[in-house]
């Protein structure tokens, strides 16, 4: 259940949890009226709305994952999670444009993140031990639970120098790029991991950035499209992320 105001809210429901295709509009807190059925091959796992326009949904397309994104109102949907991943999305939280959703079954596990209000997504972690049914975010820490006790902890947008926690989010441009790329990090990030993913999650460069330095990469030859760069200290604990387009 997602509510924006006192009156207006959108509400996930089926016959029971393992049937939720169905959401529902109130305006006036009272009343509701069927604004989406997805048919039963679609089950909601989670479900966000920003406005009354624009909204995401997760859960599971036949036997893969799906996320859904509308921009009128729940009238049409558009899927936006590229790539076939084999379980159930069960969770979604977002923070801003920032967002989070994951699902497990049976060995095959992820955790999907977006930046951009769930426009695109990529695959941020692919090791989780159980099942996972909830998140929580407090600034830039949150937190997933799930079953058999799981509780994880990730720390976002910081790194540890010395006692002082500093910004290491990685500018890039230009973007969108054609044939080249220059990322450039803050001052005193000292050796520091980066990796670029592409929209399917799939790893397509990786490297290491020393104190103000400026990274040259050639991406002449990768197809268009969003990537993700994301930078991590040497325990791969603390991470932040950016975008950006080739065009």
């Amino acid at each position: 259940m997602s509510f924006l105001t006192d009156n207006l809210g959108f509400a996930a429901c089926g016959n029971d949890h393992a049937s939720t295709n169905k959401i529902y509009r109130t305006i006036d807190g009272e009343t509701w009226s069927l604004i989406s059925n997805f048919g039963s091959s679609f089950i909601i796992g989670g479900m966000h709305f920003f406005d009354e326009n624009m909204g995401v949904v997760v859960g599971t397309d036949g036997s893969k994952a799906a996320i859904k994104r509308t921009t009128d109102g729940g009238e049409n949907w558009i899927d936006v999670l590229d790539g076939n991943y084999g379980f159930v999305l069960e969770s979604l939280v977002f923070d801003g444009n920032v967002g989070w959703t994951a699902g497990k079954y049976g060995n095959n596990s992820g955790i999907f993140k977006t930046l951009d209000a769930g426009e695109s997504w990529f695959l941020d972690y692919d090791q989780l031990p159980q099942t996972p049914y909830g998140f929580a975010n407090f600034d830039t820490t949150s937190y997933l639970v799930g079953t058999q006790g799981m509780i994880l902890k990730n720390v976002e947008h910081v790194t540890q120098v010395g006692s002082v926690e500093k910004q290491v989010t990685p500018q890039v441009f230009p973007s969108p790029a054609k044939e080249k790329i220059n990322i450039v990090f803050p001052q005193n990030t000292h050796i520091l991991p980066f990796e670029i993913y592409n929209q399917m999650g799939q790893l397509v460069s990786a490297g290491y950035a020393h104190q103000e330095d400026k990274i040259e990469i050639d991406v002449s030859s990768w197809p268009n499209g969003m990537y993700f760069i994301q930078s991590r200290n040497k325990e791969k604990t603390l991470r932040n992320s950016n975008k950006f387009l080739i065009n």
